[in-house]
């Protein structure tokens, strides 16, 4: 990665024209996307295992049980998606974070004796009704802080964002969370680095809400117009549209 920013830093037509950090609402939305994407990766990553190992679910039964965070991650994010566009995405990232940070320090109740209504199903609601609020504000904020001849190059860098935060915070788990080597075949064990694991999570949940909140301007404070003057002025690759 450093490599990469020197050959870019070098270049006279980089690939990724490092003048788009320049703008504040595009590097605070995946900054922020990179804290909760990861928190996102790690309770998808543990969850199923602690089901199974700990709690006794079969495959199926884990699926299912999972099921409606799917549910509702479809059905809301059109909603949210209007919201967004209503009040800015600074609110509804916030919001949403806070409600997934809450969501896993619930997920620390789920242990073998949970039971699934009581004790699974709201983790799976909270994240299914909170990541719904997450995804289409960083979307937005992000293509939003660009001109439009660089959306495709901002949907990029905030997709390799996302899938970077869910590899590097689902390598490292295992060494936050203290987790043996067979810790798969170790129910206590197991059990343990869960809740260490659910409670690194909720913390990158909070992290991320906070960057949204202090880092993405009001509505107000981001016009097209302004953002398309800072861009054209930050980075001289970028080719200013008629507009400006």
């Amino acid at each position: 990665m450093l490599v990469f920013w020197w050959a870019e830093r070098r270049s006279r037509t980089p690939m990724l024209p490092l003048g788009l950090f320049g703008s504040r609402p595009f590097s605070a939305a995946n900054l922020a996307g990179f804290f909760l994407y990861g928190a996102l990766a790690a309770l998808l990553f543990v969850l199923p295992i602690q089901l199974q190992v700990t709690t006794g679910y079969s495959a199926l039964a884990t699926g299912l049980a999972l099921l409606p965070l799917t549910a509702l991650t479809l059905a809301l994010s059109a909603r949210s998606g209007t919201l967004a566009a209503r009040l800015g995405p600074r609110v509804p990232l916030t919001a949403g974070s806070l409600i997934c940070a809450m969501a896993l320090l619930l997920a620390t109740r789920i242990d073998a004796h949970a039971s699934y209504p009581t004790d699974v199903l709201p983790v799976v609601l909270l994240v299914g009704v909170g990541i719904p609020l997450v995804t289409p504000a960083i979307t937005a904020t992000v293509l939003n802080a660009v001109p439009d001849t660089r959306a495709g190059i901002a949907s990029a860098v905030s997709n390799g964002v996302a899938r970077t935060a869910g590899l590097l915070v689902v390598a490292a788990l295992p060494l936050l969370a203290r987790l043996p080597q067979d810790a798969a075949g170790d129910p206590v064990a197991l059990d343990h680095g869960f809740d260490r694991s659910m409670l690194n999570g909720s913390g990158l949940f909070v992290l991320g809400g906070l960057v949204a909140w202090f880092g993405i301007p009001p509505p107000a404070a981001t016009t097209t117009g302004s953002v398309c003057r800072h861009n054209c002025a930050t980075d001289p690759q970028l080719q200013p549209p008629a507009r400006c």
